[in-house]
């Protein structure tokens, strides 16, 4: 009995499809077109499961949906998710000569059998030209703290299916894929999307990569905050930046996705700090912004659109910044490292994207310590380790610190004791070993009587 055999395929037309890749909440959707130019727009759930069967029917082409949901009334961009329902894999088939004749489900069958400890796909699509793979998730996971998790996972389940033509740009949380039964333009033929499994728990898939992470030999760790001076392309091999290579814990992941989304995040939380928008140091924040986003967005689109929904939404009078202010020496980083052109320091080779400090963002965006207080990641030296402090006290009266009161009683218990044993002719060094505390601590019980 084949592996097919042993699976559950339904197909599934425009609305089925568009349902169960949503199935578990009720935010809103973005549904994309390009017939003349490429045109989206977000609808509540039930409103983008009715237009994707409308443009299904009516026959349109190139028409797209976003993989994970978004805040209602807010456009399709990373940092509007409203939670987290689904990883994917574009795989672009016809790229990869041993693949030539198959059909999307012969395709799969392969990837089963060469990665059988690889958790089924819930759908399986024909994109008209490649293929689809889709994990809906049981249940939706927040964004925060678990997107840089998310992206650890779609990241390996590319790189595990590269030899399948799997897609390296297309790996970020905001992405669209196409909707079945609409027409891709460039072959002229529909996509389809079979039903294959159940919607699987987030908690199975990031175990599953863990394990891969495990049997990895670790990559040369890339230190986002690393000065560096300009230099020209290497042609020295190109040090591996080493987004993969951390292990998961629980939901979250310590890479450099989770200080660029921290950063992010920080920055607009500083926005509604300020009464929502930004009316100062405008141009300031947008390099800020496009340098963190530069960390984790993977590709140059993906920047661009980043940046611009950001200045839409919290920089004052966007139209005069969203065109003659957008940070383009960031934008021509992010491409050159896309491109694998590095930049010496210190003698050896390091990504092509600027790095900054969190010292130096807080004196650019002038951060005070009462904002800091908000935030995650843009916070001082000093405002760290009252953090910490405050955990660590936390943590001690979680284990049983003790009052002042109870402390002096146990004290005076103490001195009384030392001096009892000192009057029956003990050692101070025996009555230290008896009471549990330094022989300077007799001393002063015994001598000074404190």
């Amino acid at each position: 009995m084949t592996r097919r055999a042993v699976q559950i395929q339904i197909d599934l037309g425009a609305t089925d499809h568009v349902r169960q890749l949503h199935h578990g909440h009720n935010t809103s959707v973005t549904i994309a077109t390009n017939s003349d130019k490429w045109h989206e727009k977000t609808y509540p759930k039930a409103e983008a499961i009715e237009q994707a069967g409308i443009l299904s029917a009516c026959g349109a082409v190139d028409c797209y949906v976003s993989q994970n949901p978004m805040i209602d009334g807010k456009s399709r961009a990373i940092k509007n998710l409203s939670c987290l329902q689904s990883l994917y894999v574009d795989l672009d088939t016809y790229n990869v000569p041993a693949l030539a004749g198959l059909d999307y489900m012969q395709v799969y069958d392969l990837i089963r059998d060469a990665h059988p400890g690889l958790p089924s796909a819930t759908m399986v699509a024909t994109s008209g030209r490649g293929m689809y793979l889709v994990w809906t998730l049981s249940s939706t996971v927040a964004v925060k703290p678990s997107l840089p998790a998310w992206q650890v996972i779609e990241n390996n389940l590319i790189d595990l299916l590269l030899p399948f033509g799997a897609d390296k740009k297309a790996k970020d949380a905001a992405r669209v894929l196409r909707i079945s039964g609409t027409e891709n333009r460039k072959s002229g033929s529909h996509a389809k999307y079979t039903a294959m499994s159940e919607p699987v728990k987030f908690e199975v898939m990031h175990r599953y990569i863990n394990r891969l992470l495990d049997a990895r030999k670790p990559a040369v760790k890339i230190h986002p905050e690393q000065p560096i001076t300009r230099g020209k392309a290497a042609s020295t091999p190109i040090i591996k930046r080493s987004n993969n290579v951390r292990r998961i814990g629980g939901h979250t992941a310590k890479n450099a996705y989770t200080l660029a989304y921290a950063r992010m995040s920080d920055m607009q939380k500083l926005a509604e700090l300020r009464g929502g928008k930004f009316t100062d140091l405008r141009k300031t924040v947008i390099y800020a912004f496009a340098l963190s986003a530069s960390w984790y967005c993977h590709s140059v689109q993906q920047l661009r659109r980043e940046v611009e929904c950001f200045i839409d939404e919290h920089i004052e009078n966007p139209d005069a910044y969203r065109a003659a202010h957008m940070p383009s020496t960031v934008i021509d980083r992010k491409e050159q490292s896309l491109e694998g052109v590095t930049i010496e320091w210190n003698g050896q080779q390091w990504d092509a994207r600027y790095r900054i400090r969190n010292d130096t963002l807080i004196n650019l965006l002038q951060v005070t310590p009462t904002e800091q207080k908000h935030m995650t990641s843009i916070i001082s030296t000093a405002e760290k380790y009252a953090r910490k402090n405050l955990k660590r006290n936390q943590k001690r009266w979680d284990q049983g610190k003790v009052t002042r009161q109870a402390y002096e009683s146990i004290v005076s218990s103490r001195r009384q004791l030392a001096l009892e044993l000192s009057a029956a002719g003990a050692t101070q060094a025996d009555i230290a070993k008896t009471l549990n505390v330094s022989v300077r601590s007799v001393m002063r019980y015994v001598n000074n009587g404190t």
